[in-house]
């Protein structure tokens, strides 16, 4: 496990003066879909006092509006602001409203859990979605997206790759683009999808009940989860600590921090990790530039760093709740474990101030999106 302290951060985070009421109106959109309801906040005490620290909150997305995964509450808020407008506030009631919603058709690129997102929502509406994977995506996952009204095209090449399919074909076709990364002239759904996170942090500060964390352990990825994070605890004080964690066959993050000009870059090795949800070649820049001022650490990791921090999830110490979470979903609880019990890494404890005052936040981002793999790493072993 590699870790790496980020050379760009700022000292002092800017404050967020859009955050309040982006949140307010994301939060309101949120509450009017049918059956929504907040995700449970986990408190791991015992594995807390296992580790020396003072608490483990874990929020749980694995129960989002039964999806297993949050990704949905960005792709549902970034469909309903691409129907109704920048400068309206939107609602489900006032999208299902609108002239021709039904005839809509909403693409996107996914490992899985954002396309899901998105093909629910388009068909809560009574649209319909176009959702792009990569070859090799578990076909629990592909499943799932038919399951809730996507129809699901496989693309040869990686995620970056089926991004790239997905919006040539968007564009010839005249769908209506749902994408969780950005890049050039294409940025105000990426930015829709970000705040549509927000909810999360909003509803895991309402649970916190004026406990903040110290710190913020969060997953990697193109860095849009990420950025909403560091973006939403900065602004609430520079002195919450945020680590970005991902798979070391898929850390473009890392890299990126690594050569340190600003800029991103692409992972330059091949892509390589069980952590799907996890596995992709390029950061979404317009993430990166919250990331690179506010993210204190990124570290990167193996493969088995993910298996142990499912393990730990469903096999809990002492009176802890047991949690049901994918490869994509553990890793940050696999890698705050390994950072306090590997005596290779015990100087970077101290570094980052982890100690029995610290009150450590995670996000289970997804719970079992593939069923044989939770089969495999988990249920076949038992402690």
């Amino acid at each position: 496990m590699k870790i790496l302290a980020n050379t760009e951060r700022l000292k002092v985070y800017p404050a967020g003066q859009d955050i309040p009421e982006v949140v307010k109106e994301a939060e309101a959109f949120h509450r009017s879909i049918p059956g929504f309801e907040p995700t449970p906040l986990a408190s791991l005490a015992g594995m807390a006092g296992h580790l020396n620290l003072a608490q483990i909150y874990v929020k749980d997305e694995s129960q989002r509006l039964g999806l297993k995964a949050f990704k949905v509450m960005g792709a549902a808020y970034a469909i309903g602001k691409t129907l109704i407008g920048q400068k309206y506030q939107c609602n489900f009631s006032s999208l299902c409203a609108l002239p021709e919603t039904g005839s809509k058709v909403f693409a996107a690129a996914t490992d899985g859990n954002h396309g899901k997102g998105v093909a629910f929502f388009a068909h809560l509406l009574g649209a319909q979605s176009r959702i792009y994977v990569p070859k090799g995506t578990a076909q629990d996952r592909i499943d799932a997206i038919a399951s809730v009204g996507g129809e699901v095209l496989v693309t040869e090449g990686t995620y970056d790759e089926a991004v790239e399919k997905m919006a040539e074909d968007a564009n010839n076709f005249g769908w209506h683009l749902i994408s969780d990364t950005a890049w050039p002239g294409y940025e105000k759904v990426p930015r829709w999808v970000m705040e549509g996170y927000y909810s999360i942090h909003q509803e895991t500060l309402s649970q916190l009940q004026g406990d903040l964390p110290t710190h913020v352990f969060i997953q990697g990825g193109v860095g849009t989860l990420a950025a909403s994070v560091t973006h939403f605890y900065k602004s609430i004080t520079s002195e919450i600590k945020v680590v970005v964690v991902e798979p070391e066959g898929a850390a473009c993050l890392f890299e990126s921090a690594e050569i340190g000009d600003g800029h991103t870059h692409k992972y330059s090795g091949q892509l390589s990790t069980i952590m799907a949800g996890l596995s992709c070649a390029v950061p979404n820049p317009l993430a990166w530039d919250i990331l690179k001022m506010g993210v204190d650490w990124f570290i990167s990791c193996p493969d088995t760093v993910a298996m142990e921090g499912m393990n730990h999830y469903y096999y809990p110490i002492r009176e802890d709740e047991q949690l049901i979470s994918g490869e994509s979903g553990a890793v940050t609880l696999g890698a705050l474990y390994r950072l306090l019990v590997d005596n290779d890494l015990k100087n970077w404890k101290a570094k980052m101030e982890l100690s029995e005052a610290s009150r450590v936040l995670l996000i289970n981002t997804e719970g079992d999106t593939d069923q044989k793999s939770f089969e495999k790493l988990v249920l076949g072993n038992k402690q």
